[in-house]
């Protein structure tokens, strides 16, 4: 699977860890989602003495996957464009003026 031509194909663990987002905003929206989760847990179970609350600090690696991953992708390829939907310009393109 590769990103385009001249870029260096993304390797598995990346592909893995980004599959199902498209952008850097997506990917870093889920960093943060996984970087509040483990903060919450872990604050959950220090309020309230609940140890097995503590397992939620685990979603701290699924942060440190994002941001290696988006590292990565930045590094050595490209974000793929999506067309926005809506886009005057497309939608002049597709039903062109009679």
């Amino acid at each position: 699977m590769s990103d385009g031509g001249g870029r260096t194909p993304r390797p598995r663990w990346v592909r893995t860890i980004l599959w199902g987002l498209p952008t850097r905003t997506s990917a870093w929206a889920s960093a943060w989602l996984c970087l509040a989760i483990a903060g919450v847990s872990v604050a959950y179970a220090a309020l309230t003495a609940d140890r097995r609350f503590l397992v939620g600090g685990i979603m701290v690696l699924g942060t440190i996957g994002y941001v290696l991953s988006i590292r990565w992708v930045n590094r050595h390829g490209s974000w793929e464009e999506t067309p926005r939907v809506g886009n005057a310009d497309e939608a002049t393109s597709r039903n062109p003026a009679p």
